[in-house]
């Protein structure tokens, strides 16, 4: 496995701050190096050897390390070419659940102290990041299947079929976007006091990895609930116009608000990859249209919870 993971075999893992991040696509094939690498991983599972589990859980997270901020294809762009198609393919060949039981990572348990819950932890985090934008994805495929039997009016209840697929997507979507970017079992869980300092060159890179994924999904909510405020949010009549009830517009207020909390400093990892000035301006579009005549969004919503 050591030999497969040399440092010289690697793309580069530390592209420039100020970079934002442009993922390739899941369903895009691996390449020949990540395929090589992964495959000396699997091999733990095949020697069934609870020694080496940590190695394995070490060396795994080097590669969602690499594979999350590999150097990009498009330098033109200047963005960072996450590979989540292998993070998805080293999530799924080796998953967190063959190396530690489910129920150790919901519980402390004294196994998991120190090196091992550390690594398991971030191990699992990783895992999880995919399954979000394979949720994004999904939701993206329903929402043009609504829009376009919405669009024709010749099916009924294939639109109301595809209409409920729609909010189910969406549902799932923002529930792990929520939970990987506003909650303590996100992004940032990882990111303690005491990594920061016993080893301070991991807690730099998966720092990293946060600011370079947390935009990313926020512009990615952000998008869903606009369509949500297009297609899906209630309309009546008022007068001689129609009138939305706007709860999806509120929730974009919810999650700028969020964006801008001076606790968990969201607006910090748009600064380290040069995208506040563009949500900024996906705001301000969102602020003049929610004061149109024919909109009741007040920008007062309840919270993200």
């Amino acid at each position: 496995m050591k030999i497969v993971l040399e440092q010289d075999e690697m793309e580069d893992l530390f592209p420039d701050p100020g970079t934002a991040v442009l993922a390739v696509s899941l369903s895009e094939p691996i390449t020949d190096l990540d395929e090589r690498q992964i495959r000396a991983i699997e091999w733990v599972l095949i020697t069934g050897s609870e020694e080496l589990t940590l190695p394995c859980l070490i060396n795994g997270n080097i590669l969602f390390r690499r594979f999350l901020r590999s150097t990009p294809y498009l330098t033109v762009l200047n963005l960072v070419a996450g590979h989540l198609n292998s993070v998805k393919a080293l999530a799924e060949r080796v998953p967190c659940s063959h190396l530690i039981r489910p129920e150790q990572l919901s519980s402390p348990e004294p196994s998991l102290e120190g090196e091992l819950g550390q690594n398991a932890l971030e191990y699992a985090q990783h895992s999880l990041l995919w399954e979000l934008f394979a949720a994004f994805d999904r939701w993206e495929d329903y929402a043009l299947k609504y829009t376009k039997t919405h669009q024709l009016r010749r099916d009924k209840l294939a639109e109301k079929q595809h209409k409920n697929e729609v909010k189910v997507a969406m549902g799932e979507f923002i529930t792990r976007a929520k939970t990987m970017v506003l909650s303590d079992e996100g992004l940032s869980s990882v990111l303690d006091d005491t990594l920061r300092s016993e080893d301070p060159d991991s807690y730099s890179v998966l720092a990293r990895i946060r600011d370079l994924y947390i935009p990313e999904i926020i512009l990615r909510m952000h998008e869903v609930f606009m369509w949500g405020a297009d297609n899906l949010d209630a309309r009546y009549p008022l007068r001689c116009c129609y009138v939305a009830n706007a709860s999806h517009l509120d929730d974009c207020f919810d999650l700028a608000a969020a964006v801008s909390d001076s606790e968990i400093k969201l607006y910090d990892s748009f600064r380290a990859t040069n995208q506040l000035e563009d949500y900024l301006g996906k705001i301000k579009e969102m602020s003049i249209r929610s004061l149109a005549p024919n909109n009741l969004g007040t920008g007062i919503g309840a919270g993200l919870a």
